[in-house]
């Protein structure tokens, strides 16, 4: 009895030697429902993550990756942040997750991707500008919860083995104190813990890995921010950067950089401009190529009418008023008065509800009736005694003081 004890170990820890080793791990991938039932499950994928660190985390400021791309993660229902303990979703379609799990009340966060049913590599991120990778998992059909309703749940914090189970979204029993300092304590509770994770993993092993070739681990990345605001018919800056395994940034001139900007349009180079015709929500995907690599990062812009009122002074001044409701940067806009042009300096905030006053001696010349507001690129945003509205050929809107 005691050999074939010792020899179930042995192939026990041998098995778990050829899982992914976790090092440094704050946030893991908990549970993963990649084929709901047989036919389309489309927007009905999910995955759970779980705080395994010993301090809450802003997990919107995480990366998602998943089909050799950065996702960014955005919140959809509770706090941004993810406590110590804590579970979380990451949804495809946030609504068809919530219809189909009506009881769910804890926190849900928003992102791009579509899970392969055969199997592929998921990983969290923690945030740019280094990336680091906290956890990842390469599943297969050949573990389970393949088209029969169930997901594949983690066994432990310490442990890469996953089994499949009826789906458990923001509970479970992964605790919290395996970790030590940022890190996975890969040492073992008690002997039945030990052994049970260990005879999952070797029956994992035994039925799986012997069919599968894991796909060759990522060796470009690309980075270019979070989710940012934009207003409509305004040029915004987009800028990215490409890295390596070992986090050392790429030289621009030997990586290809090429823009999506969700909206029809599409540009090529590390740092262009782009504005948008129309108010709306746009995914903008930035895809990078180096020789035989190449990886890809997506987020999210919202594109806003201006809600500016622009007017003069009697001393041959002019006042900007924000009525966005949030914080504006007007950098590089300009103030047009018969060919002569004030441009705004860079880093010029105005917050929501101020106005901002610039007087005849600022501008260097005297304002009058025929005063203008331009975007940066030099088209009109708002002329004196005009009402910009929202039907206007850039699709902004405006107020006159």
């Amino acid at each position: 009895m005691k050999t074939i004890l010792s020899t179930r170990l042995t192939l026990a820890l041998a098995a778990c030697m050829m899982l992914p080793q976790m090092a440094a791990a704050q946030v893991v991938i908990s549970e993963i429902m990649y084929d709901q039932e047989t036919g389309s499950d489309s927007g009905r994928e999910w995955v759970e993550v779980f705080n395994a660190g010993s301090s809450a985390v802003h997990l919107t400021d995480w990366k998602f990756f998943e089909a050799n791309t950065n996702h960014a993660i955005t919140q959809a229902q509770g706090s941004e942040s993810l406590a110590s303990g804590a579970y979380a979703i990451i949804a495809d379609d946030t609504t068809k997750f919530l219809a189909d799990n009506p009881g769910y009340s804890g926190q849900v966060f928003k992102s791009t991707f579509s899970l392969s049913n055969t199997g592929e590599t998921l990983a969290i991120h923690m945030p740019p500008p280094d990336l680091t990778e906290s956890d990842s998992v390469t599943y297969q059909s050949a573990w389970g919860a393949s088209g029969d309703g169930k997901t594949l749940q983690r066994v432990s914090v310490a442990s890469a083995a996953f089994s499949p189970a009826s789906p458990t979204p923001g509970s479970g029993n992964l605790i919290a104190s395996e970790s030590t300092s940022g890190g996975v304590d890969t040492s073992t509770d008690t002997a039945s813990t030990s052994e049970s994770a260990a005879q999952a993993a070797a029956t994992k092993s035994v039925s799986s890995v012997s069919s599968y070739v894991a796909p060759p681990a990522p060796q470009l990345f690309v980075d270019a921010g979070g989710d940012r605001t934009a207003i409509v018919a305004a040029d915004a800056t987009f800028d990215a950067r490409a890295y390596n395994r070992e986090k050392t940034v790429l030289d621009s001139s030997n990586v290809r950089f090429m823009w999506n900007f969700g909206d029809g349009s599409t540009a090529e180079g590390v740092s262009v401009s782009h504005h948008y015709e129309y108010p709306g929500r746009y995914a903008v995907v930035v895809s990078i190529a180096q020789d035989r690599y190449a990886a890809s990062d997506t987020f999210v812009v919202t594109a806003e009418p201006v809600r500016l009122a622009f007017g003069i002074v009697p001393d041959g001044g002019v006042t900007i008023e924000n009525k966005a409701g949030r914080d504006l940067d007007l950098s590089f806009w300009g103030i047009k008065q018969f060919g002569r042009v004030f441009t705004l300096p860079e880093h010029s905030l105005l917050l929501a509800g101020s106005t901002l006053r610039i007087s005849h001696a600022t501008l260097g010349y005297v304002s009058g009736p025929s005063a203008e507001l331009d975007y940066p690129n030099g088209a009109l945003a708002l002329q004196v005694g005009e009402l910009a509205s929202a039907d206007t050929a850039k699709g902004g809107s405006g107020e006159t003081a």
